[in-house]
């Protein structure tokens, strides 16, 4: 992995812009949504969310894959592809667009459906926002498959910022309602999807002339997109699925307070392990389709990057944990702040969720995709028993607890399975010092921080203090990526002088 590491790193820094500056605007988004709009409001924005990130999983999710997975072998006959995926995105928004719009007249003619993305007040926006959505998120996955990093981040930045400025003027300036922060999400990817089109290598005639056969282009994105379809929505629905279950056993309001909270939880994950994931899928899919063969190399390149993933998760893990009710007393409205408690039991579960996120790649690497679908729908049905049975006794504090249940069962499951196949392997001692150098830190850090009655305060010192120590461990443990480093500057001095 030598020889890939100094590329990698420069992918991986390449991405945090464009994912932490979006990820810090979220956390924005948060403190402002939370002191505009009560508890019930905003459960009723998270459960339109949830729904609409599900559509978007529905029509999207198995076309980024996919591209991921081809577009690489296409190098010598890229208008080929470049032609065809024109022609299926529009067929997908098609699709969607006549679907949903079927839906939402038989629900107004003959109600079948008591859901809020099937009422006048939220139709128009759901449309443009799953359209945008889709358009959006697959030609930025032509980016990174081409692994045109910088560029990819550049675009998610000016997204982030057009986002954010939008809503605020659609909810101050037109009307304080949920429905505006859809549209402003909607128009932001709009106006953003354009010079990504046009900027992103696939500009092409869908009139090519020539030999053009869209089914054989179509089936074969279907033959491995379509389970991965199937495994992003249970993935997605397991995700989601807590808000449903609240809303039917507890109402809107609890929706909300959980919402708000978990949040946080899923923002900071992005925050400071999404660069990692976002550089390594594309390297390990075009590392794979060149190395089909060699399994060996595959799965040390998998375990480099979850390797690095432990050492940014874990010490974050317990950080959030530990500082959790100053957390959501800066973050959040005093009506959603009771919900602290949900943060360090629901971090545990998407810490071994993400983990599991590099674990399967040699499945998807090999094709064996159905065989991920299985094992997520087994963790979906576990996530739905756990949350019919401990919600109507713990309210949302049981939602977490069955998310956490859920979520970790599913790497449980890769690794089993990944023994007879590309090899995950697992650092069970590097783990273990990690968790407990880790836990130790926080404890010595949140007793420091104890005196300060500020939670803004106490949070900064603690931060700066725990990062200090952390570094010193890996140090010590001799595991920071110094040499890593080194080269990448190097290298880029080299290139300076060069110049």
């Amino acid at each position: 992995m030598n020889k890939h590491s100094d590329s990698s790193l420069m992918h991986i820094l390449n991405y945090i812009p464009g994912l932490l500056i979006p990820a810090g605007l979220n956390i924005l988004s948060i403190m402002l949504y939370t002191r505009i709009f009560p508890p019930d409001e905003y459960g009723d924005y998270s459960l339109v969310l949830a729904w609409s990130t599900i559509l978007v999983q529905l029509f999207s999710q198995w076309v980024q894959v996919s591209t991921l997975k081809y577009r690489s072998n296409y190098k010598g006959n890229m208008n080929y592809f470049n032609v065809n995926f024109n022609k299926l995105i529009i067929l997908v928004s098609v699709i969607f667009t006549f679907l949903y719009l079927s839906l939402y007249i038989l629900n107004k003619m003959f109600p079948f459906m008591d859901q809020l993305i099937f009422t006048d007040k939220y139709v128009f926006a759901i449309l443009l926002y799953v359209l945008s959505s889709t358009l959006y998120l697959n030609i930025g996955t032509v980016y990174q498959s081409d692994l045109r990093s910088r560029n990819f981040a550049n675009y998610n930045v000016a997204n982030s910022i057009i986002r954010f400025s939008l809503i605020l003027v659609l909810i101050y300036f037109v009307k304080k309602d949920v429905v505006n922060i859809f549209m402003g999400i909607a128009i932001a990817q709009i106006i953003m999807v354009i010079p990504m089109f046009l900027n992103g290598n696939i500009l092409t005639s869908l009139n090519m002339k020539g030999n053009d056969p869209f089914k054989e282009y179509l089936y074969r994105f279907l033959g491995y997109g379509f389970p991965m379809m199937g495994w992003f929505l249970c993935s997605s629905f397991m995700l989601l699925s807590d808000r449903f279950f609240l809303d039917y056993f507890k109402g809107a309001n609890e929706v909300g307070i959980y919402s708000a909270n978990i949040l946080i939880v899923t923002t900071g994950i992005t925050l400071l392990t999404s660069p990692l994931l976002s550089a390594a899928h594309p390297i390990i899919m075009n590392e794979g389709t060149a190395k089909e063969k060699n399994t060996g190399d595959l799965s040390n390149i998998v375990n480099y990057f979850s390797k690095y993933y432990l050492m940014v998760a874990i010490p974050l893990t317990v950080f959030f944990s530990v500082y959790a009710k100053d957390l959501v007393t800066i973050l959040l409205d005093v009506d959603y702040r009771e919900g602290y408690l949900i943060i360090p039991i629901t971090l545990v579960g998407y810490l071994f969720w993400n983990y599991s996120m590099y674990g399967h790649k040699g499945f998807e690497v090999q094709g064996k995709t159905r065989l991920m679908l299985i094992l997520v729908i087994i963790s979906c049905l576990i996530n739905v028993i756990s949350n019919i049975v401990l919600i109507p006794k713990l309210g949302y504090l049981g939602s977490a607890f069955a998310s956490t249940i859920a979520l970790t069962s599913y790497p449980c499951f890769v690794f089993y399975f990944s023994l007879k196949n590309i090899k995950w392997v697992i650092p069970y001692k590097f783990i273990v010092k990690l968790s407990t150098a880790s836990a130790i830190i926080g404890l010595m850090v949140s007793q420091l921080t104890h005196v300060f009655s500020n939670s803004i305060i106490k949070l900064g010192i603690g931060a700066i203090l725990f990062l200090i120590l952390y570094a010193l461990v890996l140090l010590k443990l001799n595991e920071a990526p110094i040499n890593d480093i080194k080269k990448l500057f190097t290298s880029k001095i080299q290139k300076v002088l060069v110049k």
